[in-house]
């Protein structure tokens, strides 16, 4: 789902902090604006899922490979 919020939104590839606080700001039930309805109710629908796990990746890569893996916020 990045991509699709990098390219709608007119974001630079090496920009994984403003899009990491759009997905952020969606998944705390921000509606998405400014684009197709359709990819809109994709983002929506789908941001929870990524916040946790762009919250994962990000602990994982940058603090401990040990974070335990975030199943039960996935379900």
């Amino acid at each position: 789902m990045d991509w699709l919020v990098t390219a709608l939104y007119g974001l630079r590839r090496g920009d994984g902090e403003g899009r990491y606080k759009r997905v952020r700001a969606y998944a705390e039930g921000e509606r998405p604006t400014g684009i197709p309805e359709e990819a809109a109710a994709i983002i929506a629908r789908h941001a929870p899922v990524a916040a946790v796990m762009s919250d994962f990746y990000r602990t994982f890569q940058r603090r401990s490979r040990r974070v335990p893996y975030p199943l039960e916020e996935i379900h």
